[in-house]
């Protein structure tokens, strides 16, 4: 056991300066249940596995960095409940078991774990992180399988809240991002949508529809029984250790209640930026625009394309100690740490123009607008750049040309853009094959349908395609962005400054700026999506 302090080692190593160091530890002071480790990574201010190591040197544990193939002995003796609680994965490694922790101070399930099995363990200390998710990944596989037992067994009427319960668990497990529940003629209709695809979960019988929508009205504090109007609401559902938004949105359909529940989850992080999967030339672009002390960046395109993690990236990417940043949001997603956080409140008189108004008199350095929805909005943060603030926010545009028109019909004038606008992003989400089971194959442009022909580079290219295996869905596993950028520098801003929009978007063509189909072709190159997908997704 070293009895050399923590920060004294990450110091020593030059991790962590001293100004970090300090503020810390005056967190930690005040939050006495937190380890300084958990506080560092809280404010990213050091990444986990540089804590973890300095962990292990601390209590001369070895840091398990390998694969969590899990020892199914040790699992159903201990279950899952059991390990998810107490953070501890038994590994199946070289026909041995050992036991990998996040908590090095947890004496309490060591001498459990040693006197169940009546046996010294080995003990390892894991990132916190892939610990999380090797669970979750258990936990996924178990529910999947009790769940594929039953669920083409319908429920009884009297089961459904129990019903209900397991079908929010299956949907939290397999990362879906919706749930629909629509009635037809025939029956009750129940999909997930899983990575941007709605697929089939189950049907229910019609007659079940009013118990069902009760039950949910009841989780969210709808008055039961009013299925006539369109509703608004959100509950909160706990599964394991993971704490789930549940956003509700009610239509009254010519068949009866339509719901669709929206998952949000709130233990999840902040993907980096530079794992958003843009390509070298546009994270160049973004880098020199976050520089920029003021101007607004946006980000642009459909619902569900991703721009609110694009925009939570960025602002991780920014925030420091000596930088005060403020958002308003709807809702508040993910809470980051150095930042006032403000969610939308329309009956309180909270919106995002009349927020953004309030905001600059707190002295902020960056500003976070959900969404630009009305006139106000846009000229409040349009206000807040031209006074020497960075402000980030979103619009529902398609491209990045159509967010300078759009902006243009809610009042803002093309020359305060041309001064004032620094980024512009376009996004849509692809999702990415299964590295698995995908299988590679060459192409010919002359054998190609006329859509597809665009997505390859050459005449001829090795590119890869879909096969299905049991650790993805149709041969696909989560999204990565595909995405345009325009960058308002000089040339561009000169054409703003004329009015001349026309002209723009020749020169935008002739410049030949990066688009989302370029950007896909990159992705098709590499790997990391198909065609059909590409396709799919831009047509």
């Amino acid at each position: 056991m070293n009895n050399e302090r923590l920060g004294h080692i990450l110091s020593r190593q030059g991790l962590i300066d001293c100004q970090k160091l300090d503020f810390c530890l005056s967190v930690q002071k005040n939050n006495g249940h937190q380890k300084l480790g958990q506080v560092l990574c809280h404010y990213d201010f050091i990444d986990e596995i540089s804590v973890t190591k300095a962990i292990a040197y601390q209590v001369g544990w070895k840091v398990f960095e390998g694969d969590y193939i899990a020892d199914e002995v040790m699992v159903g003796l201990f279950g899952v409940e059991f390990l998810f609680e107490r953070m501890v994965f038994p590994v199946k490694i070289e026909g041995e078991t050992i036991f990998v922790l996040s908590k090095i101070d947890d004496t309490q399930t060591t001498d459990e774990i040693n006197q169940r099995l009546n046996r010294v363990v080995s003990f390892y200390v894991g990132l916190e992180s892939s610990l999380f998710k090797a669970l979750e990944s258990l936990s996924k596989n178990r529910i999947n399988n009790a769940v594929a037992q039953e669920r083409l067994i319908s429920p009884t009427e009297e089961r459904l809240n129990e019903w209900f319960e397991e079908c929010l668990t299956l949907a939290i497990s397999q990362s879906a991002s919706d749930v629909h529940i629509e009635p037809s003629q025939k029956a009750i209709e129940i999909r997930l949508r899983i990575d941007g695809i709605l697929s089939f979960y189950q049907t229910l019988p019609l007659k079940y529809l009013p118990r069902l929508v009760n039950i949910i009205f009841h989780k969210a504090e709808v008055t039961i029984s009013d299925f006539g109007h369109f509703h608004d609401a959100r509950f909160s559902y706990q599964q394991l250790n993971r704490q789930i938004d549940v956003r509700v949105s009610h239509i009254p359909s010519i068949h009866g209640s339509t719901l669709v529940l929206r998952l949000l989850d709130k233990s999840k992080t902040v993907m980096t930026l530079s794992d958003l999967g843009y390509g070298a030339r546009s994270w160049k672009l973004i880098q020199e625009s976050l520089k920029k002390p003021e101007g607004i960046t946006l980000i642009v395109g459909p619902t569900g394309c991703g721009k609110t993690t694009t925009l939570y990236a960025m602002l991780n990417y920014l925030k420091s100690i000596d930088c005060k940043i403020i958002t308003i949001e709807d809702p508040v997603e993910i809470q980051l740490p150095l930042m006032t956080q403000v969610q939308i409140h329309e009956k309180r008189g909270i919106s995002f123009g009349q927020a953004v108004r309030a905001f600059l008199r707190h002295d902020p350095d960056i500003i976070l607008i959900g969404e630009i929805r009305d006139e106000l909005t846009a000229q409040e943060a349009l206000r807040a750049a031209m006074t020497g603030h960075q402000v980030f926010t979103t619009l529902h545009t398609n491209r990045s040309f159509d967010a300078i028109l759009r902006l243009q019909d809610l009042g803002l004038p093309l020359t305060h853009m041309a001064d004032h606008l620094s980024l512009i992003i376009a996004q849509r989400l692809v999702r990415k094959l299964c590295p698995i089971c995908k299988q590679s194959i060459t192409l010919n442009r002359r054998t190609l349908a006329e859509g597809q022909i665009k997505y390859l580079n050459e005449l001829e290219q090795k590119v890869f395609t879909t096969q299905g295996c049991n650790a993805c869905k149709n041969g696909y596993v989560g999204q990565t962005v595909v995405a345009e950028l325009l960058p308002v520098d000089e040339s561009i801003g000169e054409f703003l400054s004329r009015q001349d929009l026309v002209g723009l978007k020749k020169f935008i063509k002739e410049s030949r700026y990066p688009t989302m189909v370029d950007d896909a072709r990159r992705l098709i190159a590499n790997g990391t999506t198909s065609i059909v997908e590409a396709q799919r997704v831009l047509g």
